[in-house]
């Protein structure tokens, strides 16, 4: 069996919440999925996340040392934490006192207890605004070796678990196509845009994130082949995959929202945006032309501006650097042009601390943020929810990273409601018509995974 046991068991961290238990695995072995898979069919809470670094070696810039792990699933619940009053203080005192490992998801609409918001627009999928949780096990790919930390109040046979899991047989994918429906029409989008460009050229906001919303009301597939499906067509260095009770989250997601490595905090926004070509020497033009296309820089450096604000909240007087500015990056099936911000955070400088001043992040907002957060709700007609939220997870060590919710199906199984959602920056020199294409062309791997086409 290629399969290589060598365990060891140590305590981690001040509490000494957790044993660890490690063996050997090859590429081939595909046990991510099967670990994910088992996962799936014995937990109601889980996180998977996939950073597809096998798929992007050698076919895409995308600057994977800045990535722990090839993956991490966290799965069961020791303990909770959801939004409450003083959720910020509530939610750092939690990640404190447990000195362990935090996963958890941050809804887009809780901007509105950061800021004087609020959100008005439809929701049938009804997430909460926060949620957190310390898992029962974690289990970290890296390098052909699994870690897995188990809590230590879990009764767990390790080295039987792990032989289980590998020998676990794989279903293809099967899944069926369910008809999908637009929220607005596309004569109401370009309504729409075009009274966000008024508030542009008044001077009420530079730039606004725009989106719409996609949505089924009878999806009752198996949501685990839901997320192979999306990630075997669309694999992205933020993917992930997350359950908590009805409710899933499961993402495609190119774009990192915040990461701390010891003091330094790291943002990396995404604006800018063009198919990909599949002919290498047209696909070179294409990366020339997003890199010179001065719109799309222009989209780019404006939310630049902003999470440089954002982090200087956060950072140590002179250490808020861009590392790279405008950088144009290959996946699948778009090119994205990414911006690497980087600051050193001052000393007493918490999770939540870090919430309240970069979140939302600036790319799926607009500029100024609050302005262009008022606007957005008025445009919108839905609640974005867990989109343009957040995943991650947070290290015993209080280091954390977490992604930004986009290319994501969002399901809730208590009324089989499915829905995704996508947009553009909008800024003056926008060109309604293809503002709204490049909203179907994010769309067009969930489109591919539900439906098989796009709503004309």
């Amino acid at each position: 069996m290629p399969f290589c046991f060598y365990f060891c068991t140590m305590e981690l961290g001040n509490n000494h919440h957790r044993i660890h238990h490690s063996c050997k695995y090859s590429v081939g072995d595909n046990l991510f999925l099967k670990t994910l898979a088992w996962v799936s069919e014995n937990f109601t809470t889980y996180t998977a996340l996939n950073s597809n670094d096998s798929v992007f070696s050698g076919t895409t810039r995308m600057p994977l040392n800045y990535i722990n792990y090839n993956g991490i699933i966290a799965c069961g619940e020791v303990s909770r934490f959801v939004w409450q009053k003083n959720g910020f203080d509530g939610l750092d005192a939690y990640i404190s006192k447990k000195q362990d490992w935090i996963f958890g998801a941050v809804s887009y609409d809780i901007k509105n207890e950061i800021e004087q918001l609020t959100s008005s627009g439809f929701d049938n999928l009804n997430f909460p605004i926060l949620y957190f949780y310390q898992p029962e096990l974690v289990f970290i790919f890296k390098n052909g070796r699994l870690d897995i930390h188990c809590h230590k109040t879990v009764n767990l046979n390790i080295k039987n678990l792990c032989v289980e899991i590998f020998n676990y047989a794989l279903d293809g994918v099967k899944l069926a196509s369910v008809a999908t429906k637009k929220r607005i029409s596309s004569s109401a989008y370009f309504s729409a845009v075009k009274k966000l460009q008024h508030r542009i050229k008044i001077g009420d906001i530079y730039e606004a994130n725009f989106c719409q919303e996609f949505y089924s009301e009878e999806y009752n597939a198996n949501p685990f082949m839901l997320y192979r499906r999306l990630n075997q067509i669309n694999p992205s260095p933020f993917s992930c995959f997350s359950r908590m009770g009805e409710k899933f989250i499961i993402s495609a997601s190119p774009e990192r929202f915040i990461k701390k490595t010891g003091d330094v905090l790291l943002s990396q926004p995404m604006k800018g945006t063009m198919a990909k070509h599949t002919d290498p020497v047209m696909n070179t033009n294409q990366i020339h032309k997003l890199q010179t296309n001065e719109k799309e820089r222009a989209e780019n450096i404006m939310i630049t501006d902003l999470v440089r604000n954002d982090l200087s909240k956060l950072g140590r007087r002179g250490t808020v650097k861009v590392t790279e500015l405008c950088g144009v990056y290959s996946f699948p099936r778009v090119l994205q042009m990414i911006t690497t911000i980087q600051a050193r955070a001052k000393p007493g400088i918490f999770f939540g601390d870090v919430l309240k001043s970069t979140f939302p992040m600036g790319s799926m907002t607009g500029a100024p943020k609050i302005r262009a957060m008022q606007l957005i709700d008025e445009a919108e007609v839905f609640k974005r929810g867990m989109f343009s939220g957040s995943v991650g997870y947070i290290t015993p060590s209080m280091d954390f990273d977490f992604n930004v919710l986009i290319r994501t199906i969002l399901l809730n199984q208590n009324n089989n409601y499915l829905n995704f959602i996508t947009g553009s920056a909008i800024t003056a020199s926008s060109d309604p018509e293809q503002e709204y294409q490049e909203s179907l062309l994010k769309a067009a791997a969930m489109f591919e995974v539900i439906s098989g086409k796009v709503p004309v």
